[in-house]
């Protein structure tokens, strides 16, 4: 639990159990355990250019044979952003698809030229790591198929504050009528903050 109080980020996907039904987690439907989180603050006037570079991910992903998959969300207001989530059922799935795409030559190369490519459209880049918290989540059963839009809210909680937080969401999920998933942040973020993610 003091992990927990320390290094919180609550995800909230609203209407969202099958997040990433591509790949195919333990049951469908269910949510993935683990979430990496690739945000990017794409440099103003360079939205075109970004986008075309990032078809590039996909494209070589899907040439290599990988089962690498993940949802790219663009910010419609707010800072000019792109998040890419990549769901895995576990962290030895996120060790075991690094190292897959590690011993293929061809792709690494691809990857790292659309990475200095991707680079030039960039101002900023950060990688995190969440982890599912069933305990306060409240999934549905929705595809993510049918969703366009999430609307993301972060927050900060203050030192030493993160039980209060936890028994809120204990609250917020006895009443609630909506749908959402809760990830804590394992790394990638600073240990205060807490992102509310809904679909």
């Amino acid at each position: 639990m003091k992990r927990f109080v320390l290094s919180i980020i609550a995800v909230c996907l609203v209407a969202g159990a099958s997040v990433f039904a591509q790949t195919a987690p333990a049951q469908p439907g269910a949510l993935p355990k683990v979430i990496r989180i690739y945000r990017e603050e794409v440099k103003p006037g360079k939205g075109a250019a970004h986008v075309k570079t990032e078809a590039g991910w996909p494209k070589a992903f899907g040439k290599a044979g990988t089962t690498n998959y993940y949802l790219a969300l663009r910010s419609v207001s707010g800072a000019n952003e792109a998040l890419f989530l990549e769901p895995h059922p576990s962290y030895a799935s996120v060790e075991k698809a690094d190292a897959a795409v590690d011993k293929n030559a061809a792709l690494t190369a691809e990857l790292n030229n659309l990475s200095e490519e991707d680079g030039a459209h960039l101002s900023n880049t950060r990688t995190l790591m969440l982890s599912l918290n069933e305990e306060i989540s409240r999934p549905g059963s929705d595809l993510i198929a049918v969703m366009r839009y999430f609307v993301i809210t972060t927050y900060r909680v203050r030192p030493g504050h993160g039980a209060e937080f936890i028994e809120a969401r204990r609250l917020v999920k006895s009443v609630s009528t909506q749908n959402y998933a809760v990830y804590n942040v394992s790394s990638g973020a600073p240990r205060d903050l807490i992102a509310r993610m809904d679909m």
